[in-house]
């Protein structure tokens, strides 16, 4: 289908271009050729290799800055389960207490029962969050992958999205099991039709 040759306007390389193409790259130099009419063309530089790594260079900040979410969460579980912790070891040490029959006993063992039962539904809704994060940025890593046309690092990752964590519903966990699916169908789609 290659239906004309032209020269570059930059640096007078021979260039082949499809009959209905509107725009072309020279190979040699990467100037951008835009074809306004049949006699009239456009033409500017285009630094592909530049463009490619500023590109990069994105993916590996907006990857850092992920790795540095992750790393605030997980300080956020610790400290949470280092309160749940404390509280249950003060809940024994208070229950060792000799005097049981005060009311400020019984109040306190309360107290810290409550205490309790509140740090551990924390810590359930941040591993919950920090699960559907996990799963959010594996998706993001995917449509990626996808538009890189990396159709087997994406169906890689499409293993790693599901869930069977304690902390998610059972509505979740067949959610992201669905979303699964789909992504591996439509890889493998694009994968015959290239």
């Amino acid at each position: 289908m290659i239906a004309k040759s032209l020269k570059c306007p930059d640096c007078g390389a021979e260039i082949q271009v499809k009959e209905d193409a509107t725009k072309c790259f020279c190979t040699y130099c990467g100037t951008q050729i835009q074809f306004v009419d049949e006699n009239t063309i456009t033409h500017k530089y285009v630094d592909v290799a530049k463009i490619k790594e500023v590109e990069s260079q994105e993916r590996q900040n907006n990857k850092k800055n992920t790795v540095q979410r992750d790393n605030a969460n997980d300080l956020g579980i610790m400290a949470v389960g280092t309160f749940y912790v404390a509280g249950l070891m003060m809940t024994v040490l208070i229950s060792f207490n000799e005097d049981r029959n005060t009311i400020n006993f019984n109040t306190l063992i309360k107290v810290m029962s409550l205490y309790n039962i509140i740090c551990l539904f924390i810590i359930i809704i941040v591993l919950r969050i920090y699960e559907v994060k996990r799963l959010q940025n594996i998706e993001k890593a995917i449509h990626e992958d996808i538009e890189l046309k990396n159709y087997r690092d994406a169906l890689i990752k499409t293993a790693s999205l599901s869930t069977n964590s304690i902390v998610m519903l059972q509505k979740d966990r067949q959610y992201w099991n669905d979303k699964r699916k789909q992504y591996k169908n439509l890889i493998h789609e694009l994968q015959k039709e290239s």
